[in-house]
């Protein structure tokens, strides 16, 4: 698998792999956030797939414990978060 990155890569400048790769970390970091949200959900039925393509009506009507997280998790994000 490498050397097919490799070869992919090849004769390309540095700066567009740095780019690729900040993406790649980008979007790898998003995903590993986004587990986690859904993980610390207490409900995590609630969780809108893609909330960016939901009608304004949908999230407005989400109720309070629609993103109700686990208390014994709260100590742990306000760590994470500071």
């Amino acid at each position: 698998m490498d050397r097919i990155k490799c070869r992919i890569l090849e004769g390309v400048e540095a700066a567009d792999v740095r780019v690729l790769v900040l993406d790649m970390q980008g979007r790898l970091m998003l995903d590993m956030l986004g587990h986690g949200i859904e993980a610390a959900l207490v409900n995590p039925s609630t969780l809108i797939p893609e909330p960016w393509q939901a009608s304004n009506e949908r999230l407005t009507g989400l109720g309070v414990d629609a993103m109700a997280v686990d208390p014994a998790l709260v100590p742990t994000v306000q760590v994470l978060f500071h």
